[in-house]
């Protein structure tokens, strides 16, 4: 999959990527998005990640809408980017929200406005009331 994705590298002006149902995984995607710093909005639904590698490039650039429904992530990725308004983690395997889930550093507050997490195997009743306190209202909360 890495020889595919090369081709990312001359898309300095790329905003839009839908990689949906391609089968990506976690190493095949680590070093794709490195000259995309344009990149606005980005869909990798639909592959077989666990997780998100911290820090990617991509993460400095404008990312404002990042799509991981139907993979195998087991947590909210971190370090994701700070300019980061919208995020699909429905059907995946996230079993918990970590108190610094949302935060950007100790006390910084989260650009996100929407956070959608319904149909993974985390319970309301379970989940650590710290998990959204970095997140700026009004926002969109899903949960089934």
């Amino acid at each position: 999959m890495n020889n595919q994705l090369d081709l990312l590298k001359h898309l300095s002006s790329l905003e839009f990527l839908l990689l949906s149902n391609n089968r990506l995984t976690d190493g095949a995607i680590a070093g794709a998005f490195d000259s995309a710093p344009a990149l606005k909005r980005l869909f990798l639904d639909g592959n077989l990640l666990a997780s998100i590698p911290a820090g990617l490039p991509v993460w400095r650039s404008c990312v404002w809408r990042l799509e991981l429904c139907h993979n195998h992530l087991r947590q909210v990725p971190r370090q994701l980017p700070p300019g980061l308004r919208s995020l699909a983690l429905t059907h995946n395997q996230i079993h918990s929200v970590s108190p610094d889930a949302f935060c950007w550093g100790q006390v910084a507050l989260s650009g996100l406005l929407q956070v959608w997490l319904e149909h993974n195997l985390s319970h309301m009743g379970r989940l650590d009331s710290r998990a959204f306190r970095c997140l700026r209202g009004p926002q969109i909360l899903r949960f089934y």
